[in-house]
């Protein structure tokens, strides 16, 4: 079951007045946490210290620097630090690995924060601001009497999530769960029948998302996802990015509404951008709230040859996709099966992806063949008007 929690009260921001101690350290470069390089006691951005921050140390990971682990990390007495600050604009990431917001250490996160698995341990401080995203892939648990806990930005947990006996979580963002949540710690939230309620209540997502996968596949990403039921599902949205930070929408699927058994759905992105491309579902609700899924990514590798037709067998119309190196005006033709020629028309393309609509509409039923001379050749494809 996956449960929505939205928070209710004013995060107090701890001023970083503790910026100005002798061993506050920033990131100079993006970099690993545990590289010498990646640290400065100067300032965001300046001379690196080569020295790595330790137990008592204050750190802030800076706007626009991204620092990694592949090693866990403790906050606090003891740890690698007694407080971590990530900017907006910042990021912690750290893998497959483990974040412990120990007993007496503090988190402020009004930037990005990505672990594998996460505690907020007895008596810790944590305070995730209105731009915070932190991200669980694992497990994540609140320890018991952990009540200094404000969340105004958004939680997202892959997993399971224990809330122990006494500890409670206050502010106006959102928690997710994707797996079970147990234990007697209480929130406030504002959803019906939720108020200062255990996490042990009944608080349904609009949707339990059981799968969503990317595969690129010749010119074209191929969406799916799964549900296993959906409550006032309205819609999705397709968004992407080409960063996994800032992100545009594609397209919208109608959804079931209300429905107890799997649903698939499934969208072709066929102006994928080349590198990295990233992915996530937006879920609106007949009420207009709605929730993200988690973010996915694939390999994009656009052949600079490649022309696709779709769909193909197509009837009146149909998309001619390709990518081109430069911004140029070309003619494309259409030639039937004698090499005659039935279509020509100018063409502006741009640098990167690009997609006309080709009419058919006068063209008798039979096969064809598309030309574009294209980054100083001549792109071809056939296509099967019905």
């Amino acid at each position: 079951m996956k449960t929505t929690i939205k928070r209710g009260l004013t995060v107090l921001m701890i001023l970083l007045v503790t910026c100005l101690q002798a061993n506050t350290l920033y990131t100079a470069t993006s970099g690993d946490w545990f590289s010498p390089t990646t640290w400065s006691t100067v300032g965001c951005g300046d001379k690196t210290c080569k020295c790595i921050p330790g137990n008592g140390d204050v750190v802030i990971i800076c706007n626009g620097m991204t620092v990694t682990s592949n090693i866990d990390i403790y906050i606090g007495s003891g740890g690698n630090a007694a407080t971590l600050t990530i900017m907006q604009g910042g990021t912690l990431s750290m893998g497959n690995n483990y974040l412990d917001v120990k007993t007496g250490g503090t988190m402020n996160v009004s930037g990005n924060l990505v672990v594998d698995s996460m505690l907020f341990d007895n008596n810790s401080v944590v305070n995730i601001t209105s731009t915070g995203n932190v991200t669980v892939y694992g497990g994540f648990k609140n320890k018991n009497n952990s009540n200094s806990i404000v969340i105004d930005g958004t939680m997202d947990v892959y997993g399971n999530a224990f809330f122990g006996w006494g500890s409670t979580i206050t502010g106006n963002g959102t928690v997710i769960v994707g797996g079970s949540s147990y234990g007697t710690g209480y929130v406030y939230c504002n959803l019906p029948g939720c108020s200062a309620c255990s996490f042990t209540n009944n608080c349904l997502l609009p949707i339990k998302l059981i799968a969503f996968t990317a595969s690129f596949n010749n010119t074209n990403v191929d969406l799916q996802w799964a549900t296993a039921t959906e409550i006032n599902n309205k819609y999705f949205t397709i968004e992407r990015s080409n960063n996994g930070t800032v992100f545009t929408t594609l397209a919208s699927v109608n959804g079931a509404g209300n429905t107890s058994v799997q649903h698939n759905y499934a969208y072709t992105d066929v102006l994928p951008e080349n590198g990295v491309d990233y992915y996530r579902l937006k879920q609106t609700d007949y009420d207009g709230n709605s929730t993200y899924s988690q973010v996915i990514a694939t390999d994009v590798n656009l052949p600079d040859k490649a022309l696709t037709i779709i769909p193909n067998p197509a009837q009146n119309s149909c998309l001619v996709t390709f990518y081109d190196n430069n911004n140029e005006t070309f003619q494309l033709s259409v030639y039937d099966y004698t090499g005659r020629e039935v279509i020509t028309r100018n063409v502006l393309s741009v640098k990167g992806a690009n997609a006309i609509t080709l009419d058919l509409s006068s063209l008798a039923a039979g096969l064809y063949f598309v030309a574009l001379p294209v980054n100083g050749t001549s792109l071809n494809a056939r296509v099967v008007k019905q």
